[in-house]
């Protein structure tokens, strides 16, 4: 979504400086969801599973900094968007950094095309792209 910004460097340094503590319950289920659920859908090219626990992650991180950004989601567009890839099939959401930017994972580039339609239809002001997952791991300029 256009008008709106995250945090920038400076108050994310502050937000971050001083973490409030995380509840040990939450530490075992992103661990958990981590090291059985995302990890091995990965290896396993499971694409359904990825997106369960990567959307799990991003609730159980957008909700533990909701005081910091007024909620799971940075703003209404962000979290609007998100149900829009969600209700059209995305396997996997989130948000990134502190928004506004949020993503959806698809194995299809027609349902991405589909997603593209309904998000320019329904939200007004959004840049929407298409691309797709860099199978590389870093390169050394």
């Amino acid at each position: 979504p256009k008008g709106f910004k995250g945090k920038d460097e400076v108050s994310e340094v502050k937000s971050l400086e001083k973490p409030r503590a995380l509840p040990q319950e939450l530490q075992c289920d992103l661990y958990r969801l981590l090291v059985s659920k995302l990890l091995p859908s990965i290896a396993l090219e499971d694409m359904k599973g990825f997106g369960e626990a990567l959307t799990r992650i991003q609730e159980i991180v957008g909700d533990y900094f909701a005081s910091e950004q007024g909620g799971r989601f940075c703003c209404e567009e962000t979290f609007e968007a998100i149900k829009i890839m969600k209700k059209l099939g995305a396997a996997g959401v989130g948000q990134s950094s502190w928004g506004p930017t949020c993503y959806g994972i698809v194995d299809d580039h027609n349902k991405a095309l589909k997603i593209v339609y309904e998000l320019a239809r329904k939200l007004s002001d959004v840049d929407v792209v298409i691309s797709s997952a860099r199978n590389a791991g870093f390169e050394s300029m």
